[in-house]
C-alpha cells in the first residue's frame, strides 16, 4: 500500500471509513401521557476530515548504499608480511551487517565475510609463487535489518605479497672471555 488514509471522528476515534448521522431523538413531552416527536433536523455528517499522507518509508528497512574504503587507505591494498591484509570502510547509517567478497582476476568468489564492524582481516588468501604479487579484489555491500543487501561497492585492487619468513640467528655456542 502505497498510501495509508486516516479518517477522524468526533469522538477522536481512528477508523478505516466512518460516514455518520446525526439526528435529534425522540424527546417526551412535560405530559407523560402523550408522547410526541421533536422534528429531526436534517443529517449532519460526523465525519471531521480525511488525510491522505504518504507513508514515510523506514530508511533501514530500504536497501542501503554500498559502504566506502576508508579515506586513510591506499589502494591497492596490500598485503603485510604475514599474508594479512586489513580492510576498513565507512559506516552506513542503518546497516546491520556488511558482506566483503574476495574475488580472483576472473570475478569468482573466493572468500565472503560478514560483519558487523567495519573491518576485517583477510588471511590466507592464496599466493602465487611465480609473481611478484598475487592479485584480488574485493567488494563491499550493507545488509539491512530485514536481511536485504545493498548496492555493490566498486571492485577495490588487493595484492597478496610474498611471505617474508623471517626469523631471528640461532646461538649455538656461547663463549665468556675474562
Amino acid at each position: 500500500m502505497d498510501k495509508k488514509t486516516f479518517f477522524s471522528t468526533s469522538g477522536g476515534l481512528v477508523v478505516g471509513i466512518c460516514i455518520g448521522f446525526l439526528a435529534s431523538p425522540l424527546s417526551p413531552s412535560k405530559n407523560a401521557s402523550t408522547v410526541s416527536p421533536v422534528t429531526p433536523e436534517p443529517p449532519k455528517k460526523v465525519l471531521e476530515k480525511i488525510v491522505y499522507k504518504e507513508c514515510p518509508q523506514d530508511s533501514a528497512d530500504t536497501p542501503l548504499p554500498a559502504p566506502s574504503l576508508s579515506a586513510n587507505l591506499a589502494t591497492p591494498l596490500m598485503s603485510n608480511h604475514e599474508g594479512e591484509i586489513r580492510v576498513t570502510w565507512n559506516e552506513v547509517p542503518h546497516a546491520t551487517r556488511y558482506r566483503l567478497q574476495v574475488l580472483d582476476t576472473e570475478g569468482n568468489v573466493i572468500k565472503t565475510y560478514t560483519t558487523s564492524r567495519s573491518t576485517v582481516y583477510l588471511k590466507e588468501l592464496p599466493y602465487d609463487e611465480g609473481r611478484p604479487f598475487t592479485p584480488y579484489s574485493v567488494v563491499l555491500s550493507t545488509i539491512n535489518r530485514k536481511s536485504e543487501e545493498g548496492a555493490l561497492s566498486p571492485r577495490y585492487e588487493v595484492r597478496v605479497l610474498p611471505l617474508k619468513n623471517l626469523t631471528a640467528p640461532t646461538i649455538n655456542e656461547i663463549s665468556i672471555e675474562n
